[in-house]
């Protein structure tokens, strides 16, 4: 630790967080805490290790939440009302300001227990997390955890300048985080400047920009590929963050890039981390923040509770056996969801004996962007783990060309990411608990949809038919055997926005007919 204590650079270092013990990175391992953050830093409000560049993660202290948190105080609490934040010594917070909601629901689905019983000759528990949030997404959670920490920082409102706080955030987005994103700048009045790829289509382009005070504006392909023209665009940008600030503006504006999402999440954190350079000369402090970037800490901890409600859901609606083994099939895209609801069952309910049944964490992806699906394949291949590589692309047979991912010609937008940024932690996390990583075709997607739809009365999301298909993939090729229990993650409800795609997949196929029926 310095010797000398670093000025204050946001109002984070006032936070007391009496259950987080600090910060820890995934990569090697080196913990901090938040005396050392505070001091060293002048905030806590880190997400990558200096020393190694891994990601940080929050490390809740287990034993001063355990005085607390009993099995008994957790039923109470749920019996009188199951809400998102029921939990609060587990979340990164002192005081919370975001508004509550209740649980999302936890499905049993009987109806495709029966197919599997049917095709397979299986008995399997499947249960439906249909995440029908305010923002009929999963990116609800960790968004909103992200802006209290923003909206905790703002109301402290002791370092000077006083009038000037965390006042835009921006990302970049397949649909969800910024719909997301751009509906909880609204409703906390900050502004906001979003980033999407042009291959997730007009119609998504247009739900996105509904929240938005500014007309779409679009970067090509030809500005953003060209190095020389991409730099004085991010500076553009950058500044008019800082111009807005001064003046007292807060626009919510969304830009369609004209390249992947990769692409487009590196060119929001070059303008995140620019603006906040011009900001730290001017004012002394940050002003822009990454709900999934620069907040990913506080952003992980609101995705864990997926896995707590899971686990609870199970236990006191279902009554589910302590020798029950549970699967939990979730969506990779970046592969942090899957990692935090394993750390709240595992890491917390477990560690607090609330929740004793064995969990396995399953990673579903689509054929045509399989990053963690083929790094597991060569693991199982016998591939020592560390040479078993998270990769934007794969080998072809007897070559050496990598072959990037297809992430525009792929049904399942929402989780084409050829570079996961937690695609380590999740493979690590998919050995360690005894899970797995399945990938589907395209087909199945569109057939994964029409089950949800036909058979359980689901309206899903592209990501709906990934994770489904990926279980009858698992029941297939005995991952999933008779007498275990698999929930199926649904992290994104209504089929309006898969309308289009849907039905020109289907055209002049055997699906078209019962696609059409969808609509």
């Amino acid at each position: 630790m310095s010797t000398q204590i670093a000025k204050p650079i946001d109002n984070s270092i006032y936070l007391k967080l009496p259950y987080v013990s600090g910060l820890k990175c995934l990569e090697c391992g080196r913990s901090y805490t938040l005396t050392d953050l505070k001091n060293d830093n002048g905030t806590i409000n880190l997400f990558v290790d200096e020393f190694c560049f891994g990601p940080l993660d929050i490390e809740i202290n287990i034993d001063e939440v355990r005085k607390t948190l009993t099995p008994e105080e957790v039923e109470r609490r749920y019996n009188k009302g199951a809400t998102f934040t029921m939990l609060e010594e587990l979340l990164p917070v002192d005081n919370v300001l975001i508004e509550d909601m209740p649980f999302t629901p936890l499905k049993r689905a009987k109806n495709i227990e029966a197919k599997i019983k049917d095709l397979y000759g299986q008995d399997i528990q499947v249960y439906l997390k249909i995440e029908s949030t305010r923002t009929d997404s999963f990116k609800y959670r960790p968004t909103i955890m992200a802006f209290n920490r923003a909206l905790e920082d703002n109301a402290i409102n002791i370092i000077e300048p006083k009038n000037i706080g965390f006042e835009y955030c921006s990302t970049a987005s397949t649909l969800n985080l910024a719909d997301t994103v751009n509906q909880l700048a609204k409703q906390y009045n900050f502004g906001s400047l979003l980033f999407v790829p042009k291959s997730i289509g007009d119609y998504k382009i247009n739900k996105v920009n509904r929240n938005s005070t500014e007309p779409l504006e679009e970067l090509t392909y030809e500005q953003v590929s060209d190095r020389g023209k991409k730099k004085p665009l991010i500076e553009k940008y950058a500044n008019e963050l800082i111009n807005d600030i001064e003046a007292g503006i807060k626009r919510r504006k969304v830009v369609v890039y004209g390249d992947n999402y990769d692409a487009a999440n590196n060119f929001s954190l070059a303008v995140i981390d620019t603006a906040n350079t011009i900001a730290m000369k001017k004012w002394g402090r940050n002003v822009v923040f990454g709900p999934n970037s620069t907040m990913r800490p506080p952003y992980k901890e609101g995705s864990k509770t997926i896995g707590h409600e899971i686990a609870l859901d199970l236990k006191h609606k279902y009554n589910l056996p302590e020798d029950k083994h549970v699967y939990f099939i979730a969506p990779g895209g970046s592969g942090a969801m899957g990692c935090s609801a394993t750390k709240g069952v595992i890491s917390e309910l477990r560690e607090l004996d609330i929740f004793k049944n064995q969990f396995s964490l399953v990673i579903a992806q689509s054929e045509k962007v399989m990053p963690i699906v083929r790094a597991y394949s060569m693991y199982l291949a016998g591939v020592p783990r560390e040479d078993a590589e998270i990769l934007p692309g794969y080998y072809e047979k007897d070559s050496n060309k990598l072959i990037p991912w297809d992430t525009a010609g792929t049904l399942a937008q929402s989780i084409a990411i050829a570079k996961p940024g937690s695609g380590d932690q999740a493979l690590d996390l998919i050995i360690e608990t005894g899970g797995s990583a399945i990938a589907v075709k395209e087909r199945q997607i569109v057939e994964g949809l029409l089950d949800l739809k036909e058979l359980e009365g689901v309206s899903s999301q592209d990501v709906g038919g990934v994770t489904l298909s990926a279980l009858y993939n698992g029941v297939k090729n005995g991952t999933f055997k008779s007498g275990d229990v698999v929930v199926v993650g649904i992290t994104g409800v209504g089929l309006d926005v898969m309308e289009n795609k849907l039905k020109e997949f289907a055209k002049g196929t055997d699906l078209e007919e019962r696609v059409s029926d969808l609509f």
